[in-house]
């Protein structure tokens, strides 16, 4: 995932004034594209009218998100959510594992990030699967495959009897995501079994 810059966001905003529109960040993962910048979020997301971001992904809570704006507009959207049947009872747990993922894990997301980045060299030295490691920037790590050389499906499935669960292939190209709870070792570990059915799952 290559990360939006301050500049970007500016010219975003830019163009969306002249066009008299509201400028919405859609944030899944604000807060690794933040870390990866090296700046705060508030920062990154200074130009914009409105943000979603989400307390799972990347922050790790089990479920949940976040929509951020202007009183006026965080009222409206209450109401809209309540007619659409978007309301949510007895939630107490639920915002408490938000809460926690807030304030306690950003400050190990450059970890994921550093995990990533072995994942994306060892995939790098895997015959059969193709990599561009300018374009892995935070925890997504996308890469294809030798179609000669490597099935695509044989080696999800395969992957998935040896523990290592990743993206299924779509259209030639699989994802793997690191997170707080994958450590280095777990990187390796999962490297290992990728060199492994990289040998096993040739084309029929």
């Amino acid at each position: 995932m290559v990360c939006t810059s301050v500049e970007e966001m500016a010219n975003l905003a830019d163009v969306a004034a002249r066009h008299n529109l509201k400028l919405h960040v859609d944030g899944a993962r604000i807060f690794n594209a933040a870390t990866r910048l090296g700046i705060g979020v508030q920062e990154l997301t200074a130009q914009a009218d409105t943000v979603q971001f989400c307390l799972s992904k990347g922050l790790g809570a089990p479920v949940g998100s976040m929509v951020v704006g202007s009183q006026k507009f965080i009222k409206a959207a209450h109401r809209k959510r309540k007619i659409l049947g978007g309301g949510m009872r007895q939630a107490g747990v639920i915002a408490a594992a938000g809460l926690i993922a807030l304030k306690e894990t950003p400050p190990l997301i450059e970890e994921d990030h550093r995990n990533a980045q072995r994942l994306v060299a060892g995939i790098a030295d895997i015959s059969g699967l193709i990599i561009d490691p300018d374009a892995m920037e935070t925890n997504l790590v996308f890469f294809r495959y030798e179609e000669d050389t490597i099935d695509p499906h044989k080696f999800v499935r395969q992957l998935a009897e040896r523990g290592v669960l990743i993206g299924s292939d779509r259209k030639g190209i699989s994802r793997v995501c690191t997170h707080h709870q994958i450590s280095a070792d777990d990187v390796q570990s999962a490297l290992s079994a990728m060199r492994e059915v990289a040998v096993a799952a040739r084309p029929d």
